[in-house]
């Protein structure tokens, strides 16, 4: 069965002014209609790279909304909506209007048709591309080395506050809630050609077997008083990937849902199943000059002041422990007596 395409109409509006700046198209296939999250539903409308720079200078000025305006699987139809509405508010470069769009839309003007994008691979593609058949010595950086400048200079140039995911966390990240780790693995799969030996299958089977998904746990929303009989359940039902579900509930990261665990809302403690472990931000932490004790590493981290995963490193052994704490479960096979 051939799968139905959705394109849309889109438009950026510049919060400081309440005008828009940006008319835009994006496509979407029909199968993610049952996950329609806006951020990873309309991707390019919420994209922030492959922008201009005088769209990426009004993004740096102020802040701006998005805002769908037209569906349809009629491609033709949205091309023509789009140079409709770029005329309509006009091209600042043209002295025309207030958009930064650089061509007057449609076929033509910027937005490629399906046909024109495959005819173009097509040509690039196989024995077409420049570099078939370029491995080894054929290669033209066979060979090469970086120097330990230029390395640190690449590595400057792309770190910290210059990286393109500098400060993306959770719902900003570009790719937020696109596939699970199972799906990942699978694709990974697909790619490479090399599957997970049995041997190594069989060894995580075995060292998981008597132990309790952490899926299969009851759950509740604390509003409404719904219940699922996992968080698997809850997820599809609330319209949210599971494993960001799952990292709510486990409170990895901010909780944005009224889910919890039934048995916190009950206001039991957690039966820990055959060898099931504990959430590594739940274990006990403690400090070993003033020998106070943290029920979680998220409450020993607000304690010290710093970032929750930068401790946990730390205590993990992952990265230098320059403080004071540790985890008490280590602090307790060093002083057996305590």
């Amino acid at each position: 069965m051939e799968e139905i395409k959705i394109y849309y109409l889109y438009r950026h509006i510049r919060v400081d002014k309440n005008e828009p700046f940006y008319i835009g198209k994006g496509s979407v296939y029909k199968r993610n209609l049952n996950a329609k999250i806006d951020k990873t539903y309309y991707t390019r409308a919420y994209e922030k790279c492959n922008r201009g720079e005088h769209w990426k200078n009004i993004k740096n000025i102020t802040e701006y909304e998005v805002e769908i305006l037209f569906e349809s699987i009629d491609e033709d139809f949205i091309f023509e909506k789009e140079i409709e509405f770029i005329a309509l508010y006009g091209r600042s470069d043209l002295n025309k209007g207030i958009l930064c769009n650089k061509d007057n839309g449609g076929k033509n003007g910027g937005g490629y048709s399906d046909t024109t994008k495959k005819e173009w691979s097509k040509k690039r593609s196989g024995k077409n591309n420049y570099m078939y058949g370029k491995t080894g010595e054929l290669h033209p950086n066979f060979g090469k080395k970086l120097s330990p400048e230029e390395r640190k200079e690449i590595s400057d140039r792309n770190s910290g506050k210059n990286s393109y995911f500098f400060g993306k966390k959770g719902m900003d990240h570009p790719s937020w809630g696109m596939c699970s780790i199972a799906a990942h693995r699978a694709l990974i799969e697909k790619n490479t050609g090399r599957p997970r030996p049995q041997s190594v299958k069989d060894a995580v089977s075995e060292a998981h077997k008597g132990a309790k998904c952490t899926f299969a746990e009851s759950v509740i929303d604390t509003v409404t008083l719904q219940e699922w009989d996992n968080v698997k359940q809850a997820a599809i039902d609330n319209n949210i990937p599971y494993i960001n579900l799952m990292r709510y509930i486990r409170g990895e990261i901010k909780n944005k849902t009224n889910i919890i665990y039934k048995f916190e809302y009950e206001g039991k403690e957690r039966v820990n199943k055959g060898n099931q472990k504990e959430p590594w931000n739940q274990k006990n932490v403690i400090n070993t000059e003033t020998k106070d004790i943290f029920t979680s590493i998220k409450k020993a981290s607000q304690e010290l002041k710093c970032d929750t995963g930068l401790l946990s490193e730390k205590l993990r052994g992952l990265k230098n422990n320059d403080t004071t704490y540790m985890l008490l479960s280590e602090y307790q096979k060093l002083n057996p007596k305590t």
